[in-house]
């Protein structure tokens, strides 16, 4: 009897784990369920097309683009120089720190918001065109409430190509050799953060130890517009000899080669941080050239436009570039938004712009362009 009591308990206790642990199951599942979505903002796939760079990936993924350098770690079995990656090479984008997951997954909600409370979520300011009776003339005025856009900040403004002469460039000399890092001599075929550049400089512009220079190689010509100067990166100088200036690598934007141009670093007119404000009839320009000859426009690209400090214009301000108004089988047809720009370097003739919103494909070079907000 005794015995066949501690069956009916060693059964009841084992009939009472399955139903635990079938009670179990549902909390389970909805807990994984509930972890879902912190492991899709943990990491993304991207599928490495022409014209794509860490930087690039760095400022559209980790919305900086000095976290380049997070993206090569993460994807050091797919890429072995971190200046060539390759149409079709598939990157692992790491995941976003706790407080920018949300960003990352532009849909979902943030933890706890509420139908009254609403995630915050990045917008942009919606432009239509109309046209202006009182002047007789097209023009790209501004809808919908006023947003906040990302700033421009530092790396972005020094790596940014511009538009000049080489003649007009000034420079304080050239790199002769680069070193292979802080610890040795040994001469290599491009430098890196915190390796050693050296620099043949002229005597009429040496500059002083602690001084940031600027490298720079001149690029393609721009017809009526000189050529674009591609920043390659920013150097500290350490060290200056009898004709050699010593300097170490801080922000690298591109490959950095021998025969690259040191100039002095401009200074950074200071990070953009209240949003653009809304203005009507600004200045109009054109679509110069893109900074890279490519079939279709994407948005990050960079471009010039036709004006500049003369014009009023400023780091941070925005432009539309439109199709303006024409005719069509006798129809009038009204002018129409193309794309939003951002200014991210000024010069006295011509400005360089980053493509911030693509509307329409048709987006290319001779488009007219104008100023509707400024930065304040």
């Amino acid at each position: 009897m005794k015995q066949s009591n501690n069956r009916r308990t060693r059964v009841f206790n084992g009939g009472a784990a399955l139903v635990a642990a079938l009670l179990a199951l549902p909390a389970q599942a909805a807990a994984q369920e509930r972890a879902e979505p912190a492991q899709e903002a943990t990491g993304r796939e991207h599928v490495v097309r022409k014209g794509d760079t860490l930087w690039d990936l760095a400022n559209f993924y980790l919305k900086d683009p000095f976290l380049w350098g997070v993206i090569f770690e993460a994807n050091r079995g797919v890429v072995e120089d971190p200046h060539w990656i390759y149409p079709r090479e598939r990157l692992i984008i790491p995941g976003l720190p706790a407080d920018a997951a949300a960003v990352a997954l532009k849909e979902s909600p943030a933890a706890g918001a509420t139908a009254a409370e609403p995630a915050a979520r990045t917008r942009f300011y919606k432009a239509s065109p109309a046209v202006t009776r009182a002047s007789g003339q097209a023009a790209i005025e501004l809808e919908g409430p006023e947003v906040r856009v990302p700033q421009v900040r530092a790396g972005e403004f020094y790596a940014a190509p511009w538009l000049s002469e080489p003649s007009r460039l000034q420079p304080v000399g050239e790199v002769v050799a680069v070193a292979g890092g802080p610890e040795t001599e040994r001469i290599v075929a491009s430098a890196h953060p915190y390796d050693k550049v050296y620099i043949r400089y002229r005597r009429s512009a040496a500059p002083a130890v602690g001084d940031r220079l600027l490298l720079v190689m001149p690029g393609r010509g721009v017809g009526g517009w000189g050529r674009i100067i591609r920043p390659l990166g920013t150097v500290t100088v350490s060290a200056i000899d009898d004709d050699v200036i010593t300097a170490v690598v801080g922000e690298q934007f591109e490959l950095l080669e021998e025969d690259a141009l040191a100039v002095p670093l401009e200074r950074f007119p200071g990070a953009v941080d209240a949003p653009p404000q809304p203005i009507a009839d600004g200045p109009r320009g054109v679509l110069i050239a893109f900074e890279q000859e490519q079939p279709l426009p994407a948005t990050f690209d960079r471009a010039f436009v036709s004006l500049g400090r003369e014009d009023g214009l400023e780091v941070g301000d925005e432009l539309v570039a439109f199709l303006p108004e024409r005719r069509a089988d006798g129809v009038r047809l009204p002018p129409e938004q193309v794309a939003r720009l951002r200014v991210v370097r000024v010069l006295e003739r011509s400005a360089t712009v980053q493509v911030v919103k693509l509307e329409q494909s048709s987006l290319r070079p001779g488009l007219p362009v104008q100023v509707v907000a400024k930065r304040p």
